[in-house]
């Protein structure tokens, strides 16, 4: 029974719950990406003796700091009144539980010790769904997502035009929303991005190809989405529309996209790792 009384016991049944409660809640593919990326840290700075990352024990500031910001997303997740437009703060819960569970866990010192670590954790934490409120960058990027599926439309042969985020075709067009835009798969190749910096050392030049090469793979992942949704509209095939609209189509194209974006980046960081997690 000595084990229920340790320090790490605490900490891992406290991040278990923390896992399965924000899985309930909506915080999309960031909550896997950071318990990765959790992983991976752990595997680098745990000690050799005890088998957990940083010996410290936090002040009671910090501790109650740390308390404060998870029993705030706990509670807030619970209230039942929306805001008119959509709850934007739902979106920051995980980016408020990482760091809230480091201090609580180790405190300020282990945080300005590893701010490198927790600011990985907070980049891929960060709430994309939250942009939906910046209406002139997703005007932005859904006509150019338009443009691209007019483009790619025309190549193949379609008498397909465009006007403003509407993709046309002589017997029917599809509107080009944030939902149906290149935001979410950017926003995770950026991430993805991030966090291979993380494990692999790179020169500045492939760091910007990897970058770039996952923009341009993700905008033309999405791009052909949007034209494959407009050619079904204009044949009038509802049920495969709804299908490729929907999540599990979606999610086709994202495991494509992802795929893809991995092929980049071995193919720039092979023989690159920065560490080895299980040494």
């Amino acid at each position: 029974m000595a084990v229920f009384s340790t320090k790490r016991f605490w900490l891992i049944a406290l991040a278990a719950v923390l896992f399965v409660y924000l899985g309930r809640i909506e915080t999309g593919p960031s909550l896997y990406l950071v318990v990765l990326s959790s992983a991976i840290i752990y595997g680098r700075y745990r000690s050799p003796k005890t088998g957990i990352f940083p010996q410290h024990t936090p002040r009671l500031t910090a501790f109650l700091l740390g308390s404060a910001g998870l029993t705030w997303v706990v509670y807030r997740s619970h209230q039942s009144v929306i805001p008119v437009g959509g709850d934007v703060l739902s979106g920051f819960y995980l980016l408020v539980a990482v760091p809230s569970y480091w201090l609580m866990a180790w405190g300020w010192g282990v945080c300005r010790q590893h701010w490198r670590e927790l600011s990985l954790l907070a980049a891929l934490a960060f709430p994309v769904r939250s942009l939906h409120t910046w209406t002139s960058l997703i005007t932005w990027i859904s006509t150019l997502d338009a443009k691209l599926s007019t483009y790619l439309l025309w190549y193949v042969g379609f008498q397909a035009s465009r006007q403003d985020n509407f993709v046309l075709l002589p017997e029917g067009s599809v509107e080009v929303n944030f939902s149906c835009s290149s935001v979410d798969i950017v926003a995770l190749v950026i991430k993805l991005v991030v966090l291979s910096y993380y494990l692999f050392v790179l020169t500045s030049t492939r760091r910007w190809a990897m970058l770039i090469g996952g923009v341009l793979v993700a905008f033309l992942v999405n791009g052909c989405r949007i034209a494959l949704l407009a050619i079904l509209v204009a044949q009038n095939n509802d049920a495969a529309f709804t299908f490729w609209h929907g999540a599990q189509g979606a999610e086709l194209f994202v495991t494509g996209m992802m795929l893809a974006f991995g092929a980049i980046a071995f193919r720039l960081s092979r023989n690159e790792f920065n560490f080895d997690p299980f040494l």
